[in-house]
């Protein structure tokens, strides 16, 4: 298992690499073979659940004046700039060991994290914090898509097993 930016970039640059879950967004589009959909799910931009003076935020328009934590390199910045977000807004650290998203709202230094629900409990859990830590605020407008992907020129055969290997399980399309 790599760092997230090192195997984004590991899977852009050399043939035959899978990567997963991938967010499947228009500017990835062209980069990838969307080989597999695993998950569709909405996604929330979190806050400690004691910060009650965020209770006003009820649009995407009212998270402009605070601050968001982002992984360097994952779906959260291209998100946010799809949906006209000032990006001056955006916290973003490097990847490392690790939801340095998440630490970085729990130390002060930003007031939002983006996150799916199914992963949020677990997360809590990782860094020994009670359940209901954090509390969604609000979400996207649309879900997002997740996907095992390659680079767009994967071999064929890698491609044609893959897909033969899963077409029996009766998996979603998005």
């Amino acid at each position: 298992v790599l760092p997230w930016r090192r195997a984004y970039a590991t899977a852009l640059n050399e043939q035959d690499v899978l990567i997963y879950p991938v967010t499947r967004l228009p500017d990835r589009e062209a980069s990838f073979t969307w080989l597999v959909p695993l998950a569709q799910s909405p996604c929330y931009f979190y806050a400690l659940a004691k910060r009650d003076d965020l209770g006003g935020v009820r649009s995407l328009a009212d998270l402009e004046r605070y601050t968001i934590a982002a992984v360097q390199g994952d779906a959260t910045i291209p998100l946010l700039q799809e949906y006209g977000f000032d990006t001056s807004r955006i916290v973003s650290f490097r990847d490392g060991s690790g939801p340095l998203n998440v630490v970085q709202v729990l130390k002060g230094r930003a007031d939002f994290f983006f996150e799916v629900p199914e992963t949020i409990r677990v997360l809590e859990a990782e860094l020994g914090l009670a359940a209901g830590t954090f509390r969604p605020v609000i979400a996207l407008p649309r879900p997002l898509s997740f996907y095992l992907a390659a680079r767009r020129d994967v071999s064929p055969i890698l491609e044609s097993r893959l897909r033969e290997a899963v077409s029996g399980l009766g998996l979603p399309t998005y």
